[in-house]
């Protein structure tokens, strides 16, 4: 493991205790706006919902053409390879446009600044508590998702203190 994947691995870790430890479960503020974070985890709830349905449809359509046809589309009759372009191959790409939008809300929810604590501790048990969003933290190609996730939280803290 690099260096670089080790010390975000740490950051990390560290932010993952902090509002364990000194955040409560509901977070009071002063601010009477919903916090946004809220709504954009729930966008991302949707969204994954819709992603995993997308995944279902297209494994069973897939199923479906190798019962029918076999598993090879090249070895398929002409009548096999009509009815994976027909059935199979738009249910392919309505679950790749659901990824895409899931990953979406996913980057979403890492540029939206908590505004409450109980935005900020949302927001945390988000990130670690879904695999792949704490995989896109830890073994993203960039640090830019590291960085707009800690930096969020971090003015969402400034902006908390400011209405306490």
């Amino acid at each position: 493991m690099s260096p670089e994947n080790l010390s975000r691995r740490a950051i990390l870790a560290g932010a993952a205790s902090v509002p364990a430890l000194a955040l409560p479960a509901v977070g009071a503020s002063a601010s009477t706006d919903p916090d946004p974070i809220f709504a954009a985890i729930e966008r991302w709830k949707e969204l994954d919902a819709v992603e995993q349905a997308a995944f279902e449809a297209r494994d069973k359509a897939i199923e479906a053409c190798d019962e029918r046809y076999g598993t090879l589309i090249s070895a398929m009759s002409k009548e096999g390879r009509q009815f994976f372009e027909a059935n199979v191959f738009p249910l392919v790409k309505a679950q790749d446009e659901a990824s895409h939008r899931r990953v979406d809300a996913t980057r979403a929810i890492f540029e939206t600044v908590p505004t409450t604590l109980g935005g900020m501790r949302a927001k945390i048990d988000f990130a670690f508590r879904e695999d792949y969003v704490t995989d896109l933290l830890l073994r993203g190609h960039t640090d830019e998702p590291v960085q707009n996730f800690l930096n969020t939280l971090y003015e969402g803290a400034r902006l908390v203190a400011v209405q306490s």
